[in-house]
């Protein structure tokens, strides 16, 4: 989809959802979260925290050099991350496992992202606490990023996200700027 044709299809998707016509306008949803998945144009990655359903506790991460503090959430073995979204949507699912305080050894393990029936599993191999970012107000240091991108069709889905008892998480959404 070229840029000008987007923004024509962009103006008559609004209209549609602003024209006060129910049935038009659940058409206009789907056409316009079909429209953003293929928007030509730049994209960036924001965290929204209405994706999130469940998880077992949050934290925040730390940046040492950069002076900076991030949201993660917490996932556990008996308690994944769940997250509910409308698609069709792109996301991309950071995860640090959570390294014992001033622990050297590496850990080894597995990050698994289920939903729409299917499974993607991601290694976490040799995983070593990271530099300059640290878990605040646990004894943990978080260890090296592992990131997925995952797609999911139109519709209401449910995806889970598990990695054990380490993973700290965090979720973002693909959009048009």
């Amino acid at each position: 989809m070229e840029r000008a044709s987007a923004i024509e299809k962009a103006m008559l998707i609004r209209s549609d959802l602003t024209g006060g016509d129910a049935e038009k306008y659940m058409s206009a949803l789907t056409d316009w979260q079909t429209w953003q998945i293929q928007h030509p144009g730049p994209f960036m990655w924001r965290m929204p925290r209405i994706l999130l359903r469940d998880y077992a506790g949050a934290a925040n991460l730390y940046n040492q050099d950069r002076d900076m503090y991030s949201r993660a959430v917490i996932s556990q073995k008996n308690r994944p991350v769940i997250l509910s979204l409308m698609g069709p949507v792109t996301i991309r699912i950071e995860a640090r496992p959570m390294h014992n305080d001033k622990s050297i050894e590496p850990l080894d393990g597995w990050l698994e992202i289920s939903g729409q029936g299917s499974l993607k599993v991601l290694p976490i191999s040799n995983n070593r606490p990271s530099q300059s970012l640290v878990i605040s107000v646990m004894k943990a240091d978080a260890g090296i990023k592992v990131s997925a991108e995952y797609n999911v069709g139109p519709g209401l889905h449910h995806i889970e996200v598990s990695g054990g008892d380490m993973p700290s998480v965090q979720t973002y959404l693909k959009s048009p700027e």
